[in-house]
């Protein structure tokens, strides 16, 4: 589903549809520590992918030799890929392709920071948990194509609730949003409603929390 290596709408609905089933499943079943540390990390490394093209499109925009180098390291990539998929291995082949790819990629990284660290690394739960300390959680929100969920993380623990249809809580924030600018007194009630609804979860003092979507517009 990428069209010319960007990460489309298509792809963007059918992400949010396989995030939706994942969360929906391990929320009933009574899935292991490992197994939710491993479909979180696919979620949050698919859904990175959309960051690295959009930083790609930066890259495209602000500098014409750094747009040249991206086209030439995905179309290296792809040729990358059909050589380690073959059942003989051109090492040499291979060899000579990732070495292609990392002077390209040195060549951006000479104007553009952080791009070798944007393309390369892995997002690992386990780690980010690690860092944990006793009394800190994270509270990570993914609004998917019909309803809203939360994953609270702690130092040995992850729970994964639903916090309800996406279309009850877009709702209730636009109205409070509406009742903040209008200076509304009632506003205080309403984000009382709202807390309820999406903080179904028992927290400690110190929480991080990593809102979705519109989510992004409520002063948490």
């Amino acid at each position: 589903f990428y069209m010319k290596g960007e990460f489309n709408h298509y792809l963007s609905y059918y992400h949010l549809e396989i995030t939706e089933v994942i969360l929906q499943k391990k929320k009933k079943k009574k899935a292991s520590f490992e197994q939710k540390t491993a479909l979180l990390n696919s979620i949050e490394n698919s859904a990175s992918q959309h960051l690295i093209k959009e930083f790609d499109k930066k890259l495209k925009r602000n500098n014409a030799k750094n747009n040249i180098y991206s086209i030439e390291i995905n179309s290296l990539k792809n040729e990358l890929e059909y050589y380690k998929k073959q059942a003989i291995k051109n090492e040499n082949k291979i060899a000579e392709l990732q070495n292609e790819i990392e002077k390209r990629i040195l060549k951006i990284s000479e104007t553009e920071k952080n791009y070798e660290a944007f393309n390369s690394t892995q997002f690992n739960l386990k780690e980010v948990i690690s860092k944990l300390s006793n009394k800190k959680q994270i509270l990570k929100y993914f609004v998917c194509n019909t309803s809203v969920y939360g994953v609270l993380l702690s130092n040995n623990t992850i729970e994964i609730k639903k916090i309800g249809d996406k279309s009850n809580i877009e709702r209730l924030v636009n109205y409070y949003r509406k009742q903040i600018n209008n200076m509304d007194l009632n506003a205080k009630k309403t984000a009382g409603n709202l807390g309820t609804s999406l903080i179904p979860f028992s927290l400690q003092k110190s929480v991080t929390i990593i809102p979705d979507s519109f989510l992004n517009y409520l002063p948490f």
